[in-house]
């Protein structure tokens, strides 16, 4: 299948017997469905909005995935025999990804892919998706008929600080909360949707952001629960728990957690800075 250079922004279900791929230069491609366990050769190069693959089918044998803007890998990609062929060059992969890929390809008796990566990682500077894209990953799809919950975030693009609190969010995918946490998404949808309806705490979250982005992944997770903290004084400023005395005594447990969770990322985060 064939469909490089076009508008595609996602694809259907692919058919099952399906051998080859290629999706080079659609510059609003987003995401990639399931690919089909048959898949012998996949060409992503050179879409601009794609950070992320779906698991590889373990008999994948060609994966072109250049200039993109991936930042992590599937774990399936070293599951790939010894004949195959990858080549990431020109991704902002993570410092993680880079490292884990560094230790698997150089350890002794390593029988995987050929992967073709940058040592040092992408040298130009990360750019920050459309707003509404980055949260898309965080929130729950539409049902059948209903907008998506993606589409308010059109307009909040706009916002000041917006582009930095997009790469937030990205950034935030790449923690080890979201790695090991399986309800950090959630919290995190939880958060995106009062955002979206709290315009005043929204422009300050957006506003902390640009201070969130740096290539540390503690300051990243820092950055998180000082915005958690400017919510729950949000909500006490507008007296959310005026004559609920067991909802406020649970938001200072909430504060006093947050608070000592930020201690330790801060000192994580100093000792590499």
């Amino acid at each position: 299948l064939l469909v490089a250079r076009n508008q595609l922004t996602s694809l259907p279900l692919l058919p099952a017997g399906l051998e080859l791929l290629t999706l080079d230069r659609n510059p609003q491609l987003v995401r990639l469905p399931p690919l089909p366990e048959g898949l012998q050769t996949l060409s992503v190069d050179a879409n601009p909005q794609l950070t992320r693959l779906p698991a590889l089918p373990s008999g994948l044998q060609r994966l072109y995935a250049r200039n993109n803007q991936l930042t992590r890998l599937p774990e399936s990609i070293t599951g790939l025999s010894s004949e195959a062929t990858v080549n990431l060059e020109g991704n902002p992969l993570s410092e993680r990804t880079l490292q884990a890929l560094r230790d698997i390809t150089s350890a002794p008796g390593y029988s995987g892919p050929r992967i073709l990566f940058d040592m040092a990682g992408a040298s130009a500077p990360r750019e920050a998706r459309a707003l509404h894209l980055a949260a898309a990953d965080w929130l729950v799809p539409a049902r059948e008929g209903e907008p998506a919950p993606a589409d308010r975030w059109h307009m909040f693009g706009q916002e000041d600080n917006a582009a930095a609190f997009s790469l937030f969010l990205d950034r935030l995918s790449e923690t080890e909360n979201f790695i090991k946490d399986a309800g950090f998404k959630a919290q995190i949808t939880s958060w995106l949707a009062q955002l979206a309806e709290d315009d005043a705490l929204r422009a300050k979250t957006f506003a902390m952001a640009t201070e969130a982005t740096a290539s540390c992944q503690d300051r990243v997770t820092l950055a998180l629960h000082q915005m958690k903290n400017v919510q729950l004084v949000h909500d006490a400023e507008k007296g959310q728990y005026d004559n609920n005395l067991v909802v406020l005594v649970a938001t200072g447990r909430e504060m006093f957690r947050l608070e000592k969770l930020e201690q330790i990322a801060r000192e994580k985060a100093g000792t590499l800075a």
